[in-house]
């Protein structure tokens, strides 16, 4: 029951069944499925918006690292398809952040954040999440 709750949430619902079905002839592959899905529930303008609130990100004034790190990992989930590198994702993240959180984020990585490795990086910021 659980892994049929995990799957259901990537399931196609709706107009996008609809098109999934009426399509199966035309896409035999599955990257010209992603292609042509993205295109007609995605259109480029859309993306671009998604894309720029990922670049964007802010750390509200009274916002604590595990809730900025929390929408900023909902803003990746709303875009899957952004195409950013891991690297990038965590310097928009970085520097996003208040002043304050950038320097105790600085400090216990023992001197500069961004010179830590991706995966060195995220295990800090969910350190500092979950204190």
């Amino acid at each position: 029951m659980l892994y049929y709750f995990a799957f259901s949430q990537f399931s196609l619902l709706g107009k996008a069944k609809q098109w999934f079905y009426a399509n199966k002839e035309k896409n035999t592959m599955w990257a010209l499925y992603s292609t042509n899905f993205l295109a007609k529930f995605f259109p480029t303008c859309k993306t671009n918006t998604l894309r720029g609130k990922i670049s964007s990100f802010e750390q509200q004034h009274d916002e604590t690292v595990l809730e900025a790190w929390q929408c900023f990992q909902d803003y990746i989930l709303e875009c899957p398809y952004h195409v950013m590198e891991n690297w990038l994702l965590m310097q928009i993240f970085y520097h996003g952040l208040s002043n304050n959180t950038r320097e105790t984020m600085d400090a216990a990585a023992g001197g500069a954040f961004l010179s830590l490795t991706i995966s060195q990086a995220t295990a800090l910021v969910e350190k500092k999440a979950s204190n």
